[in-house]
């Protein structure tokens, strides 16, 4: 199986953007709630991204299987994780700063919106295939 490299271009740019939504969906309730997210060590930034990769695991991989030009699994999974991201990082009121284990919210979030994504992503491919079928 050939990989084209537009493929893995797309996968990464959608990944990465799905790093910056939690932060810009909390813009609307203000900087102190922006700066809640901001690392304060290469070691809060690691953990971060450990955080936040299972639902970017699955946008690369649907970027990946995409087989028509429509890249229906990488439009349902990067739409389904845009989506639940902003919701709950906008209006799940996670204040970082009440206690220690205040952050354990985000490694819950990440979880379900990674079972969504993946979900999305499998269907995507359903759909894909069935057309594929079809034709």
């Amino acid at each position: 199986m050939k990989i084209d490299s537009r493929k893995i271009i797309i996968g990464i740019c959608c990944s990465v953007f799905c790093l910056f939504v939690p932060i810009i969906s909390r813009i609307p309730k203000g900087f102190d709630w922006v700066m809640q997210y901001k690392p304060q060590s290469t070691f809060g930034f690691m953990m971060e991204l450990v955080i936040a990769s299972p639902p970017l695991v699955i946008i690369f991989t649907a970027a990946l299987i995409s087989k028509t030009r429509f890249y229906l699994p990488l439009v349902f999974s990067f739409l389904t994780a845009v989506i639940l991201l902003a919701y709950h990082h906008h209006d799940y009121n996670l204040d970082l700063s009440q206690g220690n284990l205040a952050g354990v919210g985000l490694v819950f979030i990440s979880m379900q919106v990674f079972f969504y994504t993946f979900l999305a992503g499998l269907i995507g491919a359903g759909i894909e295939y069935v057309f594929e079928k079809l034709k």
